[in-house]
């Protein structure tokens, strides 16, 4: 199940037309058709749509595809392009395992895409840098 699906399931279950189901999230109708046909959703409207429907935010992020449902280190390698894993130490991959164990960061990584991959894994180093001055952990 996808984003576009959950919106159409739950259209179908609660009987919703797309104007209704905008109501209910504060959306416009045209935006819920744009995600009912496949549009990805913005963090904003998941929260929106979050808050209307009841359901909870970090399913709506999974099935957005802004959260893994599979824990980070085993999709550590296909979630970084190798050019930034080779940038990084075995110190910052280890951080970088429990930083995207949590659900919030999880997004970070996940808008880091936009990156290059020299930004990437300086900004990896600048993180870990903070939170170990900071003696911060990362959880």
């Amino acid at each position: 199940m996808d984003f576009a699906d959950f919106i159409n399931g739950y259209m179908d279950k609660n009987n919703l037309s797309y104007r209704k189901m905008g109501e209910l999230c504060s959306i416009s109708h045209a935006e819920i058709s744009r995600l009912a046909k496949g549009k990805e959703p913005s963090i904003k409207t998941i929260d929106k749509i979050s808050q209307g429907t009841e359901v909870a935010r970090n399913r709506l992020l999974k099935l957005a595809g802004y959260l893994e449902d599979d824990t980070a280190d085993k999709n550590l390698n296909q979630q970084l392009p190798e050019e930034v894993l080779k940038l990084l130490g075995e110190e910052e991959l280890d951080f970088l395992i429990e930083l995207s164990q949590d659900d919030q960061r999880q997004i970070l990584l996940k808008e880091s895409k936009k990156l290059s991959d020299e930004d990437l894994a300086k900004i990896i180093k600048i993180i870990k840098t903070f939170a170990t001055e900071d003696d911060v952990p990362p959880k």
